[in-house]
């Protein structure tokens, strides 16, 4: 998920970029086309001159609309980038929250067996515990159980998603990168 965040990123980096020159571009495109003009308006007297010049503004009027289309696509891309940074983080904190539900859930249970191997090993009988207390204990590890199956599925479902398997290629680089 860092990896997918990461990229994205790069991309938000290289589509602003993008857009930037795109703005220089049309100011200087505007700035030609400015030039155009004035110059159309001193050679008034001269009729090949100004078709001359009305070509070229037609064409400078193409490019201004071509680099405008442009320039709303990336910002178009853009904000769908940011609007997946979004979700992707929500996710993120989403599954950060049940897995440390989860490895809270894990140290109870295990908490549990080890005090149940203690009593054993010291001789305790059934008879002093509860049937209770084994009863709920019974029914609590079938919920842990049940809520690791969901999250064994949910998990398996986000790797059928197409953004992780687009990014598979990063993450394997990524774990061949060593950390310092």
């Amino acid at each position: 998920m860092q990896a997918e965040l990461t990229r994205l990123r790069a991309e938000r980096e290289v589509f602003t970029a993008e857009q930037d020159r795109l703005k220089a571009r049309l100011a200087a495109t505007e700035q030609e086309l400015a030039d155009v003009v004035a110059a159309t308006e001193r050679l008034a007297g001269k009729d090949e001159r100004i078709a001359e010049l009305t070509g070229r503004v037609t064409e400078l009027t193409e490019r201004v609309s071509a680099v405008s289309a442009e320039l709303a696509t990336m910002s178009a891309r853009a904000a769908a980038l940011e609007s997946d940074v979004d979700i992707l983080r929500r996710e993120r904190d989403a599954l950060r929250a049940e897995l440390a539900s989860t490895r809270q859930e894990r140290d109870s249970v295990r908490l549990r067996l080890l005090d149940a191997e203690l009593a054993l090993a010291a001789g305790e009988s059934d008879e002093d515990s509860p049937v209770a207390e084994s009863t709920v204990d019974a029914e609590r590890v079938l919920a842990a159980e049940r809520r690791a199956g969901e999250l064994a599925r949910e998990l398996e479902a986000t790797r059928q998603t197409l953004s992780w398997r687009v990014t598979r290629p990063l993450r394997a680089v990524r774990r061949k990168i060593p950390r310092t």
